[in-house]
């Protein structure tokens, strides 16, 4: 039996865990996830109040095809950038690392 599936003392095995699907809820304005419901890549937010429903990647730019931010919404993107990144790019990992072992269980056979 291999050792690393049971001993994994700095987490480099440990499943990486989606973030909560409320990203921000600030001035009106809503960016959220929906990898609980099995959403479709590119990774992405959708942002919602303030404006049309925009679906934004982790430079919190609008997705091609997607309309433009409102000032309002763009307002909200910008002051919380660091926060939309990290929880796309948590998103990112998850989808790597489950991709990784679905494709590696099927390669075992």
């Amino acid at each position: 039996e291999d050792i690393n599936s049971w001993l994994d003392i700095l987490g480099l095995n440990t499943a990486p865990q989606l973030p909560p699907s409320l990203i921000v809820k600030e001035d009106g304005v809503t960016i959220e996830h929906y990898y609980y419901k099995n959403d479709h890549l590119p990774v992405h937010a959708h942002v919602k109040g303030e404006g049309n429903t925009v679906k934004i990647g982790e430079n919190g730019k609008p997705l091609k095809g997607e309309p433009e931010l409102s000032s309002q919404q763009q307002s909200v993107v910008e002051k919380n950038k660091s926060k939309i990144r990290s929880a796309l790019n948590r998103i990112n990992r998850w989808f790597k690392f489950n991709n990784y072992r679905r494709k590696n269980a099927y390669s075992k056979k």
